[in-house]
C-alpha cells in the first residue's frame, strides 16, 4: 500500500492511502468539513469493512476534483464518520 499527497482545491491532504483492497474513495467528515467539499448525498446501503463489519456511510459526494503529482481526477468520494477506518488515514482513495 503506498501513501502519497493529494490536493483538493487550495488544500494539500498528507498521508492519503492508495489502496486497491478498499474498492473505494473515502473519506472522514472531519477532513471534508475542513476541505470545504459540499454536503453530502445519502445513499441506501451499507460498507463491509475490512473487519467484516457493516458501517452506514454518510453519504456520497460526486464529481470531486483532486490532484495527484499535478495530474487532475474527477472522483467519487464516499463519506464516512471519522471512526469508520484507521485514525492514521483520513482518506483512502482505490487505485484499481
Amino acid at each position: 500500500m503506498a501513501v502519497i499527497k493529494v490536493h483538493v482545491g487550495k488544500n494539500v491532504v498528507d498521508d492519503v492511502l492508495l489502496d486497491g483492497d478498499f474498492g473505494m474513495n473515502a473519506i472522514v467528515n472531519g477532513l471534508k468539513r475542513k476541505l470545504g467539499l459540499p454536503p453530502h448525498q445519502l445513499v441506501p446501503f451499507n460498507l463491509k469493512m475490512g473487519n467484516f463489519s457493516y458501517n452506514k456511510p454518510l453519504g456520497i459526494i460526486p464529481n470531486i476534483w483532486i490532484w495527484i503529482h499535478g495530474i487532475p481526477y474527477i472522483i467519487t468520494f464516499i463519506s464516512v464518520n471519522n471512526k469508520a477506518i484507521n485514525p492514521t488515514y483520513s482518506m483512502l482513495l482505490n487505485h484499481s
